[in-house]
């Protein structure tokens, strides 16, 4: 008995591919066309863009991913990137890491692939399967091209990454022995307070609720210069608040909000272990404050 083939409806491919990256061969078991198959752009053998566009540098990770799949995590420049931290060096070529189980794969110039037996922790950033910041910064510091460039990426992962230097000494402890000696030695270089870590770990989520930048530790006042609380971080064109508590959310009036001034409170713990969660709450008390009248408060 023969199976006929149905093709599938080329306007139904939007939903079964939502980042329009597909595999070639699931293409052809859904019955599409060989001809419009191969005039879509391989982004990386047998990957395809079902847009025919140039891939963003979003839409190559995602090709990445299918290529190495299952269970690929990015890691190094792009992962720092898309935890929220600024850091520049992307070569154009994607670090991945992969279980020792996957199959091997072709290797392809534009991607870097480390097979472990066991992977590290990860979690989702910006949509994507991401190391941690600790092991993304070792990662791309093996990769650093001297030790300036070292050091740099080192003072940002802990300034503006929020990463405390011991986390790496952790980390690079439990680590691949490649690039050890050069990454120890810049790490006993570096002073022992790099950044103020809490900030750095606020800034890398205003990074990833894409705000403009607030000012820090201001004096919130009223007209008639009334002390009313001191904000973390302010936004004062839309009067938003954010303080980190470093204990139980206070309890009693507020009054900050009591002067209409839209606050954020987040449990300083929640810096580095739900920057995500916090980046979404931040984001939605500021699209909330542009939408109301700017209270007559003062920030010194």
């Amino acid at each position: 008995m023969t199976t006929t083939l149905v093709p599938v409806r080329l306007d139904r491919l939007a939903a079964m591919f939502p980042h329009q990256v597909a595999r070639t061969s699931e293409l052809y078991r859904l019955g599409v066309p060989g001809k419009l198959v191969s005039s879509w752009r391989e982004a990386l053998p047998g990957v395809v863009l079902l847009t025919g566009n140039r891939p963003t540098r979003a839409g190559f990770l995602r090709a990445a991913l299918r290529y190495a799949e299952p269970n690929a995590v990015i890691t190094g420049y792009d992962a720092l990137q898309l935890h929220g931290i600024p850091i520049p060096g992307l070569d154009g070529t994607v670090h991945l890491l992969v279980p020792f189980a996957n199959p091997r794969l072709t290797p392809v110039r534009s991607l870097h692939v480390d097979r472990l037996r066991v992977l590290p922790k990860w979690t989702m950033s910006r949509g994507f399967p991401v190391a941690s910041v600790a092991r993304a910064t070792l990662d791309a510091a093996r990769r650093t091209r001297g030790p300036t460039e070292l050091a740099t990426l080192l003072h940002l992962a802990c300034g503006q990454g929020g990463v405390p230097p011991a986390e790496l000494w952790a980390e690079l402890d439990e680590s691949p022995q490649r690039g050890r000696p050069a990454v120890r030695e810049a790490l006993n270089k570096l002073p022992l307070k790099v950044a103020d870590i809490q900030q750095a770990r606020a800034r890398r989520i205003v990074a990833l609720a894409e705000l403009p930048p607030p000012t820090w530790r201001r004096r919130i006042t009223s007209d008639g210069r009334q002390l009313l609380g001191i904000a973390d971080a302010w936004w004062d064109q839309v009067a938003l608040a954010w303080l980190w508590l470093v204990n139980r959310r206070p309890e009693g009036p507020d009054p900050l909000a009591n002067a209409g001034v839209h606050v954020v409170r987040t449990p300083v713990e929640q810096l580095a272990e739900a920057p995500e969660a916090v980046a979404e709450e931040l984001r939605m008390a500021y699209s909330l404050a542009r939408l109301s009248p700017r209270p007559g408060v003062i920030a010194s």
